[in-house]
């Protein structure tokens, strides 16, 4: 213990070269060494030192609770200390630790998952998926879309899961940003790969919310839906087929006749980014080429407009 402690006191703590004897310390001085220590030097190098002996051994624990009290979602230190592969003595202490966490620490949970996942039993299965959806993931920042991805590859059976996913798609958690298509369209594709169970729910509700703003009469949710569409393509992601479908014909329904009335210019406009949007999807993948063929064809349609209002007169 005599490393751990001297240079924990004297310097920044314990050097690579005495881990290996620190780690055949017995459990009980090496947990209250951890412990008293971070009680003298509450600092971010003794919870990473706790982190180490909770790995380790289980020791460390009131130092990392500590920790977690003092930042809220114990940082770093917490990912270091539960995101790894765990006896699973230490299952239960390391979901406690997590479940400390205000704000949740979603990096550390994800790799506790990932590590640890298939070891787990039925009574802590389900307090990780209720770490997973509790307290609501409101968006998906601060790593919570890894964290649901790793949750659904994890626990493909659950509905608490799936319908997080749902509730993100369709209140436009990945419309708008940059990437934000890329990266739903990733997860879709990947889970199409890797042949994951549960991702059909996730694929309708994209369908749902590009049919939904594709007939919204707004520009703005038009040119969201096409940004699902060039992701899907540009992913390779099977969700392409059915949201083709949802641009295909359009312009023919009731609501797109209905906003047409109301601003025929805009409507015009997004009819043909659309149509290409879609002919580009299905081929080479230009977006560009799409923009500029939906503002020749709207030309083309206004110069029409104009030569038959002039034989008219």
């Amino acid at each position: 213990m005599a490393p751990l402690i001297i240079e924990c006191l004297d310097s920044d703590g314990l050097h690579q070269e005495s881990i290996d004897t620190v780690s055949r310390a017995a459990f009980h001085p090496l947990d209250d060494a951890l412990n008293s220590l971070f009680d003298l030097t509450p600092n971010r190098s003794l919870a990473d030192h706790a982190a180490f002996g909770f790995r380790l051994a289980g020791a460390g624990v009131m130092a990392l609770s500590s920790w977690v009290a003092a930042t809220g979602d114990g940082d770093l230190p917490l990912v270091s200390a539960v995101g790894t592969t765990l006896a699973p003595s230490l299952f239960a202490t390391a979901i406690k630790l997590l479940g400390a966490c205000d704000p949740p620490n979603n990096h550390a949970l994800y790799n506790f998952i990932h590590h640890n996942a298939t070891q787990l039993d039925r009574e802590q299965e389900r307090a990780v998926l209720r770490l997973v959806t509790w307290p609501v993931r409101k968006d998906t920042g601060d790593l919570a879309d890894v964290l649901g991805w790793v949750a659904m590859k994890n626990f493909p059976d659950a509905i608490e899961i799936q319908q997080m996913w749902k509730r993100w798609v369709q209140a436009g958690c990945f419309d708008g940003k940059p990437n934000s298509p890329a990266d739903l369209a990733r997860y879709l594709a990947d889970a199409s790969k890797e042949k994951l169970r549960g991702w059909d729910s996730i694929n309708d509700a994209l369908r749902n919310h590009v049919r939904s703003y594709m007939r919204s009469g707004n520009k703005e949710n038009v040119v969201i839906s096409a940004d699902h569409i060039m992701a899907a393509a540009d992913q390779g992601a099977p969700v392409l087929q059915i949201l083709l479908r949802e641009a295909d014909g359009v312009s023919g329904t009731a609501e797109w006749k209905d906003w047409e009335q109301s601003d025929r210019e805009t409507a015009e406009w997004m009819q043909w980014f659309v149509f290409e949007v879609a002919k580009e999807a299905r081929g080479d993948r230009d977006w560009n080429r799409a923009w500029d063929g939906a503002k020749e064809m709207v030309a083309f349609q206004e110069l029409r407009r104009r030569i038959l209002d002039n034989d008219g007169q």
